[in-house]
């Protein structure tokens, strides 16, 4: 198996930062990498983040369809920057879009990489401006292997994080329950089947 190609990380433009100006090739870049590493069977288990949660990112040096000036991390708190930051996550998904078609292409015995790989997509708050992680949106892809229930929308009436990692812990074969008690009432069901 060939190893990852890295593309070339842009200059900055000017008024962009380096960070701005690299940000989407690198997160790619990262993505391939962790893609490698699942096909070459070293991991099964990743993290990624795109940025962390007080990114100063101003989005409009990164995409041009982000009028608002400001960091990521200011908009998310600026009732006025819906527009903004909805343009902010589409990027997001758009390059998530990017790395599950890759994964999809890869064969592997028993389906593809994706099948074989569950991707969970998800912020760290669920509004930015109240932090908020109360009712978090959550994204499940690929776990056909794992009999994700796809093509559902779940509501969980206000359960925590801690319960969907736990319903995805037991997919696995492992019964976990962890965290502080108050923010956990055992797995979530209607993930998997």
């Amino acid at each position: 198996m060939p190893p990852p190609t890295e593309a070339a990380l842009p200059a900055a433009k000017a008024g962009q930062t380096q960070d701005e100006a690299q940000h989407i090739t690198l997160a790619q870049n990262q993505l391939g990498i962790i893609q490698t590493a699942f096909q070459c069977d070293l991991t099964r288990v990743a993290t990624f983040s795109f940025a962390h949660g007080n990114s100063d990112l101003r989005f409009h040096e990164i995409d041009g369809q982000v009028a608002q000036d400001g960091g990521h991390h200011n908009l998310s708190h600026d009732t006025n920057a819906g527009a903004a930051q909805t343009r902010i996550d589409q990027v997001y998904c758009e390059q998530l879009s990017i790395y599950l078609q890759k994964m999809a292409m890869v064969q592997e015995s028993n389906g593809t990489l994706l099948d074989n790989t569950l991707v969970v997509f998800f912020n760290e708050c669920a509004i930015g401006n109240t932090h908020s992680i109360n009712r978090m949106p959550v994204l499940m892809l690929g776990g056909k292997s794992l009999k994700l229930q796809g093509g559902q929308h779940l509501d969980f009436g206000g359960r925590y994080m801690n319960d969907i990692w736990a319903a995805v812990c037991g997919a696995f074969g492992t019964d976990a329950s962890f965290g502080d008690a108050a923010f956990t009432k055992g797995p979530v069901t209607g993930l998997f089947g």
